[in-house]
């Protein structure tokens, strides 16, 4: 289920096996307008789960199948793998940023320099 708000930044994920608790924590979620989405299982979460915004994780610990203290686990190591993705791209991105300000000769060496051209040739 999916809160169906204007998109935030950021997103809450609720991964509950209970549904009374579910609708209860989806009610509070409404009445504070955050975005979010339900589970009613880690394994259902990990399935489904091709979001790429941040967001947070409100678990419930003991669940059939995979429990929360599980999906923590599993949601932690996607955390620094995520973490790494974001710091490549915006790394990538500062540097296209440069590139974009080089002046045409400025990009011609620059793509000499790139292939591995030679001082001499890139002259």
């Amino acid at each position: 289920m999916m809160n169906t708000e204007p998109s935030q930044t950021s997103i809450d994920y609720i991964i509950d096996d209970n549904q009374a608790i579910r609708h209860a924590v989806e009610l509070l979620m409404r009445s504070v307008g955050l975005d979010y989405e339900i589970f009613h299982s880690g394994d259902e979460f990990l399935a489904s789960h091709t979001n790429d915004r941040a967001g947070c994780l409100v678990l419930d610990i003991r669940m059939p199948g995979l429990g929360g203290l599980e999906l923590q686990d599993q949601v932690s190591e996607a955390l620094k793998t995520d973490q790494q993705r974001r710091s490549a791209r915006d790394q990538k991105a500062e540097v296209l940023q440069h590139v974009e300000k080089l002046t045409k000769r400025g990009q011609e060496v620059m793509d000499l320099v790139v292939t591995g051209k030679p001082n001499k040739v890139i002259a």
